[in-house]
Formats: C-alpha cells, sequence, structure tokens
C-alpha cells in the first residue's frame, strides 16, 4: 500500500542537487493508495513524467497532480541553475588556463629576454673581478669586461666566480627569446624561401647562442653570425615594407653588428667591450620592436623576384 507522501519526501528521496552525474531514475512519487503515482525519470538533462496523478485525490491529504508538477518543474529548474553554475565555473577555469597559456606564447620572446637579462645582471654583481684589460680588478665592469668573462666557473682574477651559473641560465633563455623571435618571423615572410631560411637560422641559435656559455664557446660564436644572417634578410624586407621607422633601426643595429667585428679586427678591445654591449642592446630593441610591432600583413605585399609573394 503506498502512503500519503509529502513535500519533504519529494526532495529528499530523489533531489538532483544531491546526485552529481544528474542521474534520477524510478523517483516514485505516490499520490493516493489508489494511484500508481508517478514516475520521473532522467534523460540527457531533461525529466520525462511518466504518469500524472488525477487533480481530484480522494481520501485528501495527498498531493494533487498540479501541485506535483509544480514541484517536479521547481525542481528541475533548481537542477538547471546548478548543472549552469559547475558547467560555468569549468568553463571559466579552462578559459583563465587558456588565457595564461595564449599570455606566455604571445609574449614568450619578452619574457625570456628580460628574464635573461635580470639573470645576467644578477650574474654581474657576484663577479669577483678581472678583465683582459686589467686582470686583478674587483667585480664586473660594463665598460672592461666582456659578458662572455661571466661564463667561467674561475674569473679572469683567478678567484672563483658564484654567479657562472647564473649567467649560463641567462644565455639559455637569451638563445629561446631570439629561437622563437626568428621562428615567428618566419612566419609573417610571405617568401617561403627566406621564410625557411629564418625558421632554420632561430633553431639552430637556440643552439649555438647557448654555446657561448658553456666550453664550445668559439663554436657558439657562429650564432653571432647566424643572427647577423637574419637580422640581414629580415631588413631587406623591411626596406621592401611601408614600415619607414624599422628601416632605420635595422640598419642602425646591422651598423652596430659591423662596428664591433671592425673594432675587434683592429684590436681596439677597449672600444669593442664598449661596442658589444651596444650591438645587444640595439640587436634586443629592434628583436622585440619586430615581434610585437610588425605583422603578416606589413609583408604580404611584397613582390620578391618580380612576382608578388
Amino acid at each position: 500500500m503506498y502512503k500519503t507522501l509529502g513535500f519533504k519526501w519529494l526532495f529528499k528521496g530523489c533531489s538532483p542537487l544531491q546526485n552529481r552525474n544528474g542521474l534520477i531514475e524510478n523517483c516514485h512519487i505516490a499520490c493516493h493508495p489508489r494511484n500508481p503515482g508517478v514516475t520521473v525519470k532522467h534523460f540527457y538533462g531533461l525529466f520525462k513524467i511518466q504518469y500524472r496523478c488525477p487533480t481530484k485525490v480522494e481520501g485528501g491529504g495527498g498531493l494533487e497532480g498540479e501541485n506535483i508538477l509544480k514541484i517536479i518543474s521547481y525542481r528541475f529548474n533548481l537542477y538547471k541553475s546548478w548543472r549552469s553554475l559547475q558547467n560555468n565555473s569549468t568553463h571559466s577555469r579552462q578559459m583563465k588556463s587558456l588565457t595564461i597559456k595564449q599570455m606566455i606564447k604571445k609574449y614568450s620572446v619578452l619574457i625570456s629576454l628580460v628574464i635573461s637579462v635580470v639573470l645576467i645582471v644578477i650574474a654581474t654583481l657576484v663577479y669577483p673581478g678581472g678583465s683582459l684589460l686589467e686582470k686583478n680588478s674587483i667585480g664586473f665592469y660594463w665598460s672592461k669586461n666582456f659578458i662572455s668573462n661571466l661564463f667561467a666557473t674561475k674569473a679572469i682574477n683567478g678567484s672563483e666566480n658564484p654567479g657562472w651559473i647564473w649567467a649560463l641560465i641567462g644565455m639559455a633563455f637569451h638563445s629561446v627569446g631570439y629561437g622563437i623571435f626568428f621562428i615567428n618571423m618566419s612566419k609573417k615572410i610571405s617568401s617561403r624561401q627566406w621564410a625557411n631560411i629564418l625558421k632554420y637560422i632561430g633553431i639552430a641559435n637556440i643552439i649555438f647562442i647557448f654555446l657561448i656559455a658553456t666550453p664550445l664557446h668559439d663554436v657558439g660564436v657562429i650564432s653571432i653570425i647566424l643572427t647577423l644572417l637574419g637580422l640581414f634578410t629580415i631588413t631587406i624586407f623591411i626596406l621592401k615594407s611601408k614600415l619607414h621607422l624599422f628601416k632605420f633601426f635595422c640598419i642602425t643595429c646591422l651598423l652596430t653588428y659591423y662596428c664591433f667585428f671592425i673594432l675587434f679586427g683592429l684590436g681596439y678591445l677597449g672600444l669593442t667591450v664598449i661596442m658589444q654591449k651596444v650591438y645587444i642592446i640595439s640587436s634586443m630593441l629592434l628583436v622585440l620592436g619586430l615581434e610585437y610591432f610588425t605583422k603578416y600583413e606589413d609583408f604580404i605585399q611584397i613582390k620578391w623576384r618580380g612576382q608578388k609573394t
């Protein structure tokens, strides 16, 4: 025999808020001993009412059919609200995670170069001393020391160099930043041939720039030539574009490289040390400018060998 069941039983017996999977099956609500009641089933987020109680209940004290339907509708609305909150929360977490990944990807060059500069500066602060110009000097002097002096485990003055690990990690970030830059620029260049050259330069630079901070320093110097070749290639396309301000920046940056090589070849070490910092700073600023202030559309109309690429 069915007993007349009240409002509390309806919510307690099969409330969707108590079921995380949202599965509600055979929640039987008895209306009257003579009536079979209502069976509610859950199908893909919808409630299906298989039987509706009569609107008039004999004996009194029971739930009428209309009231039951209202309760079911109310419970269903609560369920939809709960599921909506759950979905919105999950979607919000996914969007937040996606946004962070997109931000890191978009600003990977800037992040890499900033971290590189910070770590290199830390390495200079703990460098014991010594340079090619003054072997017994104390500390790191930007006007007397080459950046490569930071990578040795022993400073030029013979003391242990605790900052070499910072310089090593800093150069690793530097290589990644330049590598990503050339790869990204290859996607902006409309000429497939030159785009592939820039991409390979980017991949090679990730390896060779890092080698500068290792005992294979002389091999890593190849990265300077690769960087110069990559910037020269980009400069050609910039000169063919309407990016007039970048034309000046590119030519200026290339001149700092050429001046460095000329001074180094002539043996002017004092000026060479200074020019090294100048070409590093100018190339980093140019890289950041090209990375974030140029786009594919700037180069798409450039003609190469008489054809649009």
